[in-house]
């Protein structure tokens, strides 16, 4: 994962908020997939493009008691989910 990738929703994925959890369906391989509240929350970061660390930050905000180390590998491992079900796309900055 590159400091210098950014990633973003990809536009054929559709999400529906069901309470504090967010469904996500993949429209070309019609999977679906519910993000607990921490990947919800990460989902609704990425409403604009953002990269892994500004990701990280966000969980820092949202638990302060959070080791930043700890935010690093949870948001490598939801961008490398994402990105292996096509949910997520990325591009170079």
């Amino acid at each position: 994962m590159s400091s210098q990738s950014v990633y973003e929703r990809n536009a054929s994925v559709d999400s529906s908020l069901a309470g504090d959890r967010v469904v996500l369906y993949e429209r070309q391989s019609r999977s679906a997939i519910v993000l607990n509240p921490t990947g919800t929350h990460l989902w609704q970061t990425l409403s604009q493009p953002q990269t892994a660390q500004q990701l990280s930050e966000a969980l820092c905000v949202l638990y302060p008691t959070l080791d930043s180390g700890q935010a690093k590998h949870d948001v490598e491992t939801f961008l490398s989910d994402l990105s292996a079900k096509q949910l997520v796309q990325v591009r170079s900055k």
